[in-house]
Protein backbone atom coordinates (compact mmCIF):
# COMPACT_ATOMS: atom_id res chain seq x y z
CA UNK A 1 0.00 0.00 0.00
CA UNK A 2 2.97 2.38 0.82
CA UNK A 3 4.54 1.85 -2.64
CA UNK A 4 1.57 1.94 -4.64
CA UNK A 5 0.15 5.21 -2.85
CA UNK A 6 4.24 6.59 -3.68
CA UNK A 7 4.06 6.06 -6.93
CA UNK A 8 1.02 8.02 -6.74
CA UNK A 9 2.53 10.76 -4.90
CA UNK A 10 0.75 10.15 -1.86
CA UNK A 11 2.65 10.06 0.97
CA UNK A 12 2.73 7.15 3.56
CA UNK A 13 0.88 8.02 7.51
CA UNK A 14 -0.23 5.40 10.02
CA UNK A 15 -1.97 5.28 13.39
CA UNK A 16 -0.68 3.57 16.14
CA UNK A 17 -2.18 2.64 19.37
CA UNK A 18 0.00 2.74 22.34
CA UNK A 19 -2.50 0.34 24.39
CA UNK A 20 -2.77 -3.45 23.21
CA UNK A 21 -5.70 -4.81 25.20
CA UNK A 22 -4.47 -7.92 23.22
CA UNK A 23 -0.95 -8.36 24.01
CA UNK A 24 0.04 -10.41 27.03
CA UNK A 25 2.56 -7.95 28.39
CA UNK A 26 0.20 -4.87 28.33
CA UNK A 27 -1.17 -4.62 31.63
CA UNK A 28 -4.48 -3.94 31.23
CA UNK A 29 -7.19 -6.19 29.68
CA UNK A 30 -9.88 -3.34 28.22
CA UNK A 31 -10.64 -0.31 28.41
CA UNK A 32 -9.58 2.02 31.07
CA UNK A 33 -7.78 -1.40 33.05
CA UNK A 34 -11.11 -2.66 34.23
CA UNK A 35 -9.80 -6.16 33.51
CA UNK A 36 -5.82 -6.72 34.33
CA UNK A 37 -3.17 -9.33 33.23
CA UNK A 38 -2.19 -11.91 35.42
CA UNK A 39 1.38 -11.47 34.26
CA UNK A 40 2.24 -7.74 32.48
CA UNK A 41 5.78 -6.95 32.05
CA UNK A 42 5.26 -3.82 30.75
CA UNK A 43 9.38 -2.97 29.63
CA UNK A 44 9.26 -5.92 27.86
CA UNK A 45 6.06 -4.05 26.01
CA UNK A 46 7.65 -1.02 25.83
CA UNK A 47 10.31 -3.11 23.85
CA UNK A 48 8.01 -4.63 21.47
CA UNK A 49 6.17 -1.08 20.97
CA UNK A 50 10.00 0.17 19.91
CA UNK A 51 10.19 -2.73 17.49
CA UNK A 52 6.88 -2.47 16.08
CA UNK A 53 7.30 1.26 15.33
CA UNK A 54 11.09 0.37 14.03
CA UNK A 55 9.50 -2.31 11.37
CA UNK A 56 6.78 0.05 10.32
CA UNK A 57 9.40 3.06 9.88
CA UNK A 58 11.89 0.41 7.81
CA UNK A 59 9.52 -1.66 5.71
CA UNK A 60 7.02 1.35 4.80
CA UNK A 61 8.69 4.75 5.18
CA UNK A 62 9.92 7.39 4.41
CA UNK A 63 6.21 7.60 6.57
CA UNK A 64 4.53 11.63 6.55
CA UNK A 65 2.91 11.09 9.87
CA UNK A 66 2.91 8.21 12.92
CA UNK A 67 -0.21 9.25 14.78
CA UNK A 68 -0.75 7.66 18.28
CA UNK A 69 -3.19 7.24 20.43
CA UNK A 70 -3.96 5.20 23.71
CA UNK A 71 -1.17 7.11 25.63
CA UNK A 72 -4.01 8.22 28.49
CA UNK A 73 -4.13 4.48 30.15
CA UNK A 74 -2.33 4.38 33.12
CA UNK A 75 0.54 2.01 32.38
CA UNK A 76 1.75 4.41 29.60
CA UNK A 77 4.38 7.11 31.83
CA UNK A 78 5.98 10.48 29.80
CA UNK A 79 9.42 8.76 29.56
CA UNK A 80 8.00 5.81 27.63
CA UNK A 81 6.18 8.21 25.48
CA UNK A 82 9.61 10.84 25.50
CA UNK A 83 11.85 7.46 24.81
CA UNK A 84 9.86 6.07 22.36
CA UNK A 85 9.48 9.45 20.12
CA UNK A 86 13.29 9.93 20.81
CA UNK A 87 13.28 6.26 19.18
CA UNK A 88 11.42 7.35 16.38
CA UNK A 89 13.27 10.07 15.77
CA UNK A 90 16.55 8.35 15.88
CA UNK A 91 15.11 6.28 12.65
CA UNK A 92 13.39 9.11 10.82
CA UNK A 93 14.50 12.63 11.76
CA UNK A 94 11.95 14.70 9.47
CA UNK A 95 8.95 12.56 10.42
CA UNK A 96 5.25 14.39 12.08
CA UNK A 97 4.07 12.79 15.08
CA UNK A 98 1.24 14.02 16.93
CA UNK A 99 1.18 15.07 20.96
CA UNK A 100 -0.43 11.44 21.93
CA UNK A 101 2.94 9.84 21.98
CA UNK A 102 3.30 10.96 25.59
CA UNK A 103 0.85 11.31 28.48
CA UNK A 104 -0.83 14.75 27.14
CA UNK A 105 -1.93 17.63 29.35
CA UNK A 106 1.25 20.20 28.84
CA UNK A 107 3.40 18.03 27.06
CA UNK A 108 3.94 19.48 23.45
CA UNK A 109 5.25 22.33 22.17
CA UNK A 110 3.68 25.91 21.24
CA UNK A 111 2.58 25.12 17.81
CA UNK A 112 3.71 28.56 16.59
CA UNK A 113 6.81 28.13 18.72
CA UNK A 114 7.40 24.50 17.59
CA UNK A 115 11.44 24.09 16.35
CA UNK A 116 10.13 20.51 14.31
CA UNK A 117 6.84 19.51 12.50
CA UNK A 118 3.96 18.60 15.25
CA UNK A 119 0.84 17.52 15.32
CA UNK A 120 -1.85 17.89 17.67
CA UNK A 121 -4.97 16.45 18.93
CA UNK A 122 -5.87 19.96 20.53
CA UNK A 123 -10.06 20.51 20.16
CA UNK A 124 -10.20 24.01 18.75
CA UNK A 125 -13.73 24.16 20.55
CA UNK A 126 -16.06 23.01 23.76
CA UNK A 127 -16.95 19.88 22.12
CA UNK A 128 -14.88 16.51 21.41
CA UNK A 129 -15.06 16.13 17.93
CA UNK A 130 -17.13 16.73 14.61
CA UNK A 131 -20.44 18.22 14.64
CA UNK A 132 -22.74 19.41 13.14
CA UNK A 133 -24.13 21.99 15.77
CA UNK A 134 -22.15 24.99 16.28
CA UNK A 135 -20.06 24.78 19.06
CA UNK A 136 -18.39 28.02 20.89
CA UNK A 137 -14.64 28.02 20.56
CA UNK A 138 -11.83 28.27 23.36
CA UNK A 139 -11.42 31.49 24.40
CA UNK A 140 -7.97 32.01 24.81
Amino acid sequence: LSEAGRRQGIVFCTYHSICDWYHPDYPQGSPGGRTKKPNPNMERYVQYLHNQTAEIIRKYGPLGVMWFDGEWEEPWTHDHGLALYKHIRTLQPDILINNRVDKGGEAWPDPLKAPILWATSTRRNNGSGPSIVNVPGKRA
